[in-house]
């Protein structure tokens, strides 16, 4: 999926609950039309105008210039900084610092940047290049109408209609409106890649009208797989009452707890009583996390679905066993696998086709990962990421 829109949706669901996000001032009126019929006319013309269009902000010169090509498309200077700069931010708090860094520990902040840098450029382009292997227009109309919906929706829910909050956000988090833009884009066509995958049967034999044979080959198929699992954030909770914040679960413990959970669970004989515990003890004690679900209920998923580190380690497990800490970006994980329940996946069929057609694609995707990568020009080659703000 693309990784990148995901911080704009969270910014426009998160974005009145903070101070900058403001509710919208009043358009002014501090024109004098002469005569109601003009009045109404400019109301309505104003009115069409705001709320139809957000207009492109165009990026600076150096934000425009080409650093490279990824699967047949240019990259832009302007990406490249949002990629480095984001990254960058992960390794001070990872390896710390870097002016704080002797020599070796430099030479491995460099070298981690590069790579991470590097991988993430083939983010966008994946869908890309994807699209034109499949005959998607990458620039149609309706990837123009899409992003121009979203776009309005995006800076009136996230900054009341406000262009100028909207630019100081692009400014404070490292961003363009054209590489903004682009991101809506590539949200688009994966969108039509995964239509184009459905319609055209590729890499998916099952569709809502062969739901019963779907059914049948997840109960017989290696690639689907239940569990539970104890979520521990890396980020401390908190909680507002009578106007003071009060921390319910620091962060500091959650490496702790989730190791010594994942070792009272493999010290345990016994599938039943490790069940037990599980869901009774380490589950009920976790913390409870809006957005992550923690519950003794199981969720099915298939390769592609809940991340590479998870799903490995899931998949690995005997049924009822129980995994180490698995380390994610946002916390750790303890999981527990579970068989499949035949009711379960027979009721919940029409739900798992959709993580199954989104599997299919994701197959296809990391496939073409592979393949393709981002090959720096002679700018490129000129530029040191440390040195990039």
């Amino acid at each position: 999926m693309a990784k990148n829109i995901k911080g704009l949706k969270e910014a426009e669901a998160n974005g009145k609950k903070t101070e900058k996000w403001s509710k919208k001032k009043k358009l002014a009126a501090g024109i004098i039309i002469a005569g109601v019929a003009c009045t109404l006319i400019f109301a309505i013309l104003m009115t069409v105008s705001y709320f139809n269009s957000v207009r492109p902000i165009k990026s600076t010169e150096e934000e425009s210039r080409v650093v490279g090509v990824c699967g047949g498309f240019e990259v832009r200077y302007e990406e490249l900084r949002y990629v480095t700069l984001l990254y960058k931010q992960s390794l001070d708090v990872k390896l710390g610092k870097y002016d704080t860094l002797d020599e070796a520990g430099k030479t491995e902040y460099e070298k981690q940047l590069e790579q991470l840098v590097l991988d993430d450029l083939k983010s966008n382009y994946i869908i890309l290049s994807l699209c034109d292997e499949y005959g998607i227009k990458t620039n149609s109309r309706g990837a123009k109408n899409y992003v121009n919906n979203e776009m309005k929706k995006f800076v009136r829910g996230a900054f009341d209609g406000d262009m100028d909050k909207y630019k100081a956000w692009l400014a404070e988090n490292n961003l363009t409106d054209s590489f903004v833009r682009l991101m809506y884009r590539v949200d688009y066509l994966e969108s039509q890649l995964l239509d184009h995958f459905i319609k055209n049967s590729v890499n998916i034999e099952y569709d809502e009208n062969t739901l019963g044979a779907f059914a049948d080959h997840i109960m017989a198929s290696d690639e689907w797989a239940k569990a539970i699992y104890a979520y521990y954030p890396k980020s401390s909770v908190t909680t507002v009452h009578d106007g003071q914040s009060y921390v319910v679960w620091d962060a500091e413990k959650s490496l702790p707890t989730a190791t010594a959970a994942a070792e009272a669970l493999s010290a345990i004989e016994s599938d039943s009583e490790r069940f037990n515990y599980m869901t009774k003890t380490v589950i009920g004690k976790a913390p409870m996390v809006q957005g992550y679900t923690i519950t003794g209920t199981g969720v099915y998923f298939t390769v592609g679905q809940m991340g590479e580190e998870f799903e490995s380690a899931a998949f690995e497990l005997e049924l009822y066993g129980t995994s180490d800490v698995i380390e994610l970006d946002t916390g750790y994980y303890v999981i527990m696998r579970l068989p499949l329940e035949e009711d379960e996946v027979n009721k919940s069929a029409a739900e798992l086709l959709t993580h199954y057609q989104y599997g299919a694609l994701k197959k296809c995707e990391d496939a073409k990962e592979a393949e393709i990568s981002f090959v720096g020009n002679e700018y490129f080659d000129s530029l040191s990421l440390i040195d990039i703000e």
